[in-house]
């Protein structure tokens, strides 16, 4: 499973642990506004994953496909691997077009300890980080 669409870089990146107790990766792409406003308005559930690693580089690559064929790839760096090796565990994995920042400013503005992660949004179960194989 290849999406046809370019992969991007995630901009921030936090970790913690969700109200009932499961760790949380979220990731901060601008990129992927439009289609995480797609599969959140759709209000699909249904997808594929799978781990690469470009022969060409050190990136791997996440790559995820809806039901409805809506697709990303998501590219982590090497400086990035610490965030990979933590997902060895399966993760609660929430993907945003708003900045983490501007989540974090929005809830101490409005005194709650949680982000308010309704819109421009997708959330992926259990999701865990295998590490690909090299194509031939």
């Amino acid at each position: 499973m290849k999406p046809s669409a370019k992969g991007f870089c995630p901009e921030q990146i936090a970790a913690g642990s969700l109200d009932n107790g499961k760790d949380v990766v979220i990731l901060y792409i601008k990129e992927f506004s439009e289609q995480l406003n797609k599969v959140g308005k759709s209000g699909l559930v249904n997808y594929l994953y799978n781990w690469s690693k470009p022969q060409d580089g050190d990136s791997v690559v996440l790559y995820i496909c809806w039901e409805n064929n809506t697709e990303i790839a998501v590219v982590f760096m090497p400086n990035q691997y610490e965030i990979l090796e933590s997902m060895r565990d399966p993760k609660e994995l929430i993907i945003t077009g708003i900045p983490i920042n501007l989540l974090v400013e929005q809830a101490q503005k409005n005194g709650q300890d949680f982000f308010d992660l309704t819109d421009n949004v997708v959330y992926l179960r259990d999701i865990t980080y295998k590490e690909p194989e090299l194509p031939n």
